[in-house]
């Protein structure tokens, strides 16, 4: 097919604004597609258009095309609002699409403000012979929009006409969380003015509590069709001017230091994570003895929004994981430590650091993942520190199926279903914070370029095991802004190594913090060792 360079003009325009993206008129695209499209697109950013003739109407069209995807690609011009031309053309034995639609740039300006809209509609009302499109664009110069608003909005902004100068007759400058059901609102609205006249600590949980027991007090027929969702509470907190603030009551301290609270605040109050978990299995709790006081299991567990930066560590109870404990009690941070046993023997190390919650878990075991996943709900997580494995370096012929089966479930298996767990958690943090990590203690043993001594065979597999399952883990994460990481510890001095490793727990740890601190979303997963954050090959 032949086609002329003022063809090419009269569809792409101006090189430098053209921008390359996918339609979705097929599945939906993997992470892997969504790079390689947004590579391709830089790659092919500033082409003559001879050389935009030649890539669209070439042999490899196929491939740019249509890909092995099957999906669409289009064109975009990020100048213009309205889409130009769509041609079919056909070559290699297949129909091709070639899409050329112009649109916008990515940043699409804002919302229009009521303020705006009352202008709009008195625009309309002194020229009415204006049609839909020119008001659109008449509102991009009037308030300096990066972009114009499409004839639609224009369209619904104008039957809304009413609803909108009664919101500017009230003062309403912008647009509102809306109320779905007033008595609700009311009622629950009532009740936290009662609890902080009552000096009564507040929760989610005690919230969602009372306004499920209001819903349920209602008429059938009155009673709306709604979910009580993460979302709707945020808005209610939102709409009333409610946020937890942060109060804590250490083991140990003295009764009377919960007074120090100032009264008819929300409040916050963190109990022995034993009491989640046995909420989280629907079965009694279990009474925790401090000093004189002991838990009362039909109290309601107060969990609230979390204000300071929270991680959590798996095997934290000895070695690499009790100094990264140690590390982050140190620096203020909020530390969830994870441990097979809390009533084990060994523990007092962890208990002397304090941290914030200890959560029993077993990696290799889905139940107890589920159990922990199921306690720390709502709490949000901006680090996660899979910690926990073990070691077995067995040769040739003393490995066995057992012990293979046992470390690909703790070292790879495992810290894979905790991340996925725990997702919720990173979600939150994201949403509060912008970002969060997922960071993987490895080890340079799975590396198969860096195998020259052989043996250990079931951990180098495991761990080369953990290092694939994390690549896909990064790139299933990273569009929601969750970040992961592969950490080499180097050869620690711990039970782990038979105290024979050179590098002191705490060393290690100061280098993998760092690193972790350093880490940015989008970087490219590597394994980094813990010293200068060298790239060790895979």
């Amino acid at each position: 097919m032949n086609v002329s360079v003022r063809t090419v003009q009269r569809l792409c325009h101006d090189v430098p604004w053209l921008k390359f993206k996918k339609v979705r008129v097929g599945p939906e695209l993997l992470p892997r597609h969504q790079m390689t499209c947004k590579k391709w697109g830089d790659d092919h950013e500033g082409k003559t258009n001879a050389e935009w003739a030649a890539v669209l109407f070439s042999d490899e069209k196929k491939w740019n095309l249509d890909g092995p995807d099957g999906l669409q690609r289009r064109w975009i011009d990020m100048r213009r609002p309205d889409p130009v031309v769509v041609r079919r053309h056909s070559g290699g034995g297949s129909v091709m699409s070639l899409i050329a639609i112009f649109e916008t740039s990515c940043n699409m300006g804002k919302w229009l403000t009521i303020e705006e809209k009352y202008e709009l509609i008195k625009k309309h009302r002194r020229s009415p012979s204006l049609s839909q499109a020119k008001l659109a664009k008449w509102a991009a110069t009037a308030f300096n929009l990066p972009c114009p608003p499409s004839a639609n909005t224009v369209k619904y902004i104008l039957q809304s006409a009413d609803s909108i100068e009664e919101k500017q007759r009230q003062g309403i400058t912008k647009r509102g969380r809306d109320v779905v059901c007033p008595d609700l609102e009311r009622s629950l609205k009532q009740f936290v003015d009662n609890c902080e006249a009552n000096e009564t600590r507040l929760s989610r949980k005690l919230l969602v509590q009372q306004a499920h027991q209001i819903l349920e007090e209602m008429p059938e027929d009155t009673r709306p069709k709604m979910t009580l969702s993460v979302g709707w509470m945020t808005n209610f907190m939102a709409r009333n001017g409610l946020r937890f603030r942060q109060f804590r009551r250490r083991r140990g301290e003295d009764e009377s230091e919960k007074d120090e609270a100032e009264p008819g605040q929300p409040q916050r109050v963190v109990t022995d994570v034993t009491d989640h978990l046995a909420l989280a299995r629907a079965i009694p709790a279990r009474q925790v003895e401090e000093e004189e006081d002991t838990v009362d299991p039909s109290t309601p567990v107060i969990e609230a929004l979390n204000t300071e930066k929270t991680v959590m560590i798996t095997g934290a109870n000895r070695g690499i994981g009790l100094a990264f404990v140690k590390h982050y009690v140190e620096q203020g941070w909020n530390v969830i430590a994870t441990l097979r046993d809390l009533d084990k023997e060994g523990n007092e190390h962890l208990i002397a650091l304090n941290p914030w919650k200890m959560v029993p878990l077993d990696v290799s075991v889905e139940e107890s993942i589920q159990v922990a996943a199921r306690a720390l709900e709502g709490v949000s997580i901006d680090l996660l520190i899979n910690n926990a494995g073990m070691a077995g370096l067995y040769g040739l012929y003393d490995t066995t199926v057992e012990d293979c089966m046992r470390q690909f479930q703790v070292n790879a298996l495992g810290p894979l279903l905790v991340a996925r767990a725990l997702v919720p958690n990173l979600r939150l943090a994201v949403a509060a914070r912008g970002s969060a990590f997922v960071a993987q203690v490895t080890s340079r043993i799975g590396s198969i370029s860096d195998n020259s001594s052989g043996g250990a065979y079931a951990h180098r597999a495991s761990k080369g095991a953990l290092n694939v399952f994390t690549k896909s883990l990064a790139i299933d994460l990273e569009p929601q802004n969750i970040g992961c990481l592969l950490l080499h510890p180097g050869n620690v001095n711990t039970a782990y190594s038979n105290f024979t490793g050179a590098v002191e727990p705490e060393e290690s740890v100061e280098g993998m913090t760092r690193l972790i601190a350093r880490a940015k979303i989008g970087d490219p997963l590597r394994l980094l060792h813990f010293g200068k954050g060298d790239i060790i090959d895979w």
